[in-house]
């Protein structure tokens, strides 16, 4: 009787089939892991980050989603202005749309970025640009995304006599 040994060779490409897709699967999870996620700059309930010397990319991040004015602060005699009519803005992306309930949607428009110093000699920021009303002089109004404090995003007006607009952050539904 001849004895034709191991019938290994029978399996073998099997179990390569097999480890190949699993050494695929395991590869795709890392790369999602280490280079699909940037959770460094997303907003979490007790979000504090400054963000006027970040990058654009990081100051899109976090000012994506629903906010909620709570009030405005400055103008030549410093005043603080309570929010009326539940005054909101909604970023998603590049696009923007702001309003109130006693005039509804107020701006639909994208935003436009424009870099510029911000603190002589050598610091830049992103500022956010929007449509101002007709007749503008240069056409866009334009804001500087400070910083979020305590889940409040504020934005200051690209002027000598500017207000800042403090916006909580609402929540999704």
């Amino acid at each position: 009787m001849q004895h034709r040994g191991d019938h290994a060779h029978i399996f073998t490409p099997l179990i390569m089939k097999k480890t190949k897709a699993y050494v695929f699967v395991l590869l795709l999870a890392l790369q999602l892991f280490f280079f699909g996620c940037k959770y460094d700059y997303l907003i979490t309930p007790s979000s504090n980050i400054i963000l006027h010397d970040k990058s654009l990319d990081v100051i899109r991040v976090n000012v994506q989603g629903k906010w909620k004015l709570l009030y405005a602060q400055g103008g030549l005699s410093w005043g603080t202005y309570p929010a009326k009519y539940n005054a909101f803005m909604d970023i998603a992306g590049d696009h923007i749309v702001a309003g109130n309930d006693s005039l509804g949607v107020t701006v639909d428009t994208s935003i436009v970025w424009k870099k510029e110093l911000y603190n002589p000699p050598s610091e830049y920021t992103y500022l956010m640009g929007t449509p101002g009303p007709p007749g503008y002089p240069g056409g866009l109004i334009y804001k500087v995304v400070d910083r979020i404090k305590n889940d409040t995003l504020i934005i200051i007006d690209d002027a000598f006599d500017g207000y800042y607009y403090y916006y909580l952050k609402t929540k999704q539904p």
